[in-house]
């Protein structure tokens, strides 16, 4: 049995083909990326291996419409590499770590996304950290001493350096929540 492909089939396929690879790159550029966690910088919210989905568009347009809470990746600014942590203070906002808690503006977060049992250190416990216009604090959910790199150790980061928010983890399978 011969199997008969005419040129017109090979054209409309090669048409479907380059379509496809576009609107992948377009929609990987400008609308959603996928992201495999490594580190335990973010446990017990997020683990080594999980995949997650962030939403690029917000940032790509320009919105910026961080909120606190919000689980972020962005470009380090110690190395070449992205992390991932979690939204602590907005532009205006003083965030202090005292007694193994994060003060924001004078009151005591309450952070059930950390254990329980959690303390929370930082290298300059007493200081207390403005941030800056166009900037934004985050820490990982990971609250053991080493355990993250993140605002404690170099500072609030640039807006600008934010490549989208995680919405939502896909894999293991039996763990796909919303973030």
């Amino acid at each position: 049995m011969k199997l008969a492909i005419n040129r017109s089939t090979v054209i409309e396929y090669s048409k479907s083909i380059v379509i496809a690879v576009i609107l992948a790159f377009f929609l990987k550029s400008f609308f959603f990326e996928t992201i495999v966690v490594e580190g335990t910088s973010m446990q017990p919210t997020l683990s080594t291996g999980d995949r997650i989905f962030i939403s690029k568009l917000e940032y790509n347009l320009n919105l910026k419409r961080f909120k606190k809470g919000d689980v972020i990746v962005f470009e380090a600014p110690d190395k070449d590499a992205s992390y991932i942590k979690r939204v602590i203070g907005l532009p205006g906002d003083i965030v202090k770590v005292e007694d193994g808690s994060v003060f924001l503006n004078g009151e005591r977060l309450e952070e059930n996304y950390i254990d329980e049992d959690s303390y929370t250190t930082s290298d300059n416990e007493s200081r207390e950290t403005l941030v800056g216009d166009e900037e934004i604090f985050v820490i990982g959910d990971n609250r053991a001493l080493g355990a993250s790199k993140d605002s404690r150790r170099f500072g609030s980061i640039k807006q600008e350096s934010v490549r989208g928010k995680a919405v939502i983890r896909f894999f293991p399978f039996n763990q796909v929540n919303e973030l």
